[in-house]
């Protein structure tokens, strides 16, 4: 009875949150050259931009946002890229129905600008029951790998952001400060069953992988036991996150 009076708070509070702050929600956008995904939780952002072409990871990154007067402003905590500290990641947005646009420009840190003009449209996806929305980051992470050896980490060399929407996550995962990888995504729950469906990936992944992930939060913390069976044989591992709780962006819908 807990587990699913946790389900029914999550869901409304994210329920409430979006209705409050439009920009709440998984939005997606797609052209010839390239398609992006965009999720905006209460408090953070994260996104992927694959090269349709080359069906590679262009850009990934993750961060908090705000809105100030009438400017959607994005505070970068990490990306696949290095951006002009000095410059504001300051945009002009407006959101109408399902539509979300944004529009501005990016100073990379070798001088590079490359112009926003985005169009985005919200997903509309059954929504699950998860109590894990929301945007977390790993604390741990061990397990044993298809020849039977044991390996193990912390956050102090491997850092794994991960945000997740009523219908889709994105996590993007830090080795050593450098960009290793990112998964993103729809799912779906069945039970505890975390059941992901790769469509934004860094590395490749085949058709006949099988993956099993096992969800629960206990003691405010997200705990997720996985297995995955590929060509090399089975892997299994258990990997614990926190919550990433921060303010609420407030819009002009909002009081």
């Amino acid at each position: 009875m807990k587990s699913l009076f946790t389900i029914f708070l999550c869901c409304l509070s994210w329920q409430i949150l979006a209705q409050t702050n439009p920009l709440v929600g998984t939005w997606m956008m797609e052209s010839d050259t390239m398609k992006e995904i965009k999720i905006l939780t209460p408090t953070h952002y994260s996104f992927v931009v694959l090269d349709a072409k080359n069906n590679k990871v262009a850009y990934t990154g993750y961060g908090t946002y705000s809105v100030q007067n009438g400017k959607y402003i994005e505070n970068a905590e990490y990306g696949n890229f290095e951006l002009d500290k000095s410059k504001k990641l300051e945009f002009d947005y407006k959101v109408e129905g399902d539509k979300f646009y944004q529009k501005g420009s990016v100073t990379l840190a070798d001088g590079t600008i490359n112009r926003i003009n985005n169009s985005f449209t919200k997903v509309k996806l059954p929504a699950q029951n998860n109590p894990a929305t929301g945007t977390w980051n790993q604390l741990t992470s061990s397990g044993v790998d298809a020849k039977g050896e044991k390996w193990s980490h912390t956050s102090a060399t491997h850092i794994r952001y991960m945000t997740i929407s009523p219908t889709h996550y994105i996590i993007i995962r830090q080795k050593d400060k450098q960009f290793e990888d990112v998964l993103a995504g729809s799912y779906r729950m069945e039970g505890d069953n975390f059941i992901p469906n790769w469509e934004f990936v860094s590395n490749p992944v085949t058709d006949d992988i099988k993956i099993k992930i096992i969800q629960r939060i206990q003691a405010g913390k997200l705990l997720w036991d996985g297995m995955m069976v590929d060509k090399e044989g089975t892997h299994t591992w258990h990997d614990v996150y926190e919550k990433v709780n921060g303010k609420p962006a407030k819009t002009a819908s909002t009081k």
